[in-house]
């Protein structure tokens, strides 16, 4: 696949969105490493991904912040809709805790939320 189709056929945009089939990926990866043109697309797919989630975010009420890292907490419990069983950020907290670390959420108004996690240096 030459540098235009990589870029033309969507790929990247479900690379980014981590959307592609094993040999989808294998192929974006390849030009990624030939194309410097295909690295500067994704880079800017990427950045546009970002600024939509940013300027679509919502915060999250009080109560959300406060439940957020429990078992099968699920802001939205609406599984059609959001499939998972609410175990994700309560797995990755524990992981963290264990090993000595602290996870949590920051958040803000229109720019929405970030989580963020530090690990012991050792």
């Amino acid at each position: 696949m030459n540098k235009e189709d990589i870029i033309s056929s969507g790929l990247l945009e479900l690379y980014a969105l981590g959307l592609t089939s094993p040999e989808e990926q294998m192929q974006v990866e390849e030009g990624l490493k030939l194309y410097p043109e295909v690295r500067q697309e994704l880079e800017a797919i990427e950045l546009s991904l970002e600024s939509y989630a940013q300027a679509n975010a919502i915060e999250p009420s009080a109560d959300v912040k406060n439940k957020i890292f429990e078992r099968f907490f699920m802001v939205n419990a609406n599984v059609s809709t959001f499939p998972g069983l609410g175990l994700g950020l309560y797995i990755a907290a524990i992981i963290i805790q264990q090993h000595g670390g602290r996870i949590w959420l920051d958040t803000a108004i229109s720019k929405g939320s970030t989580f963020n996690f530090v690990l012991p240096n050792s």
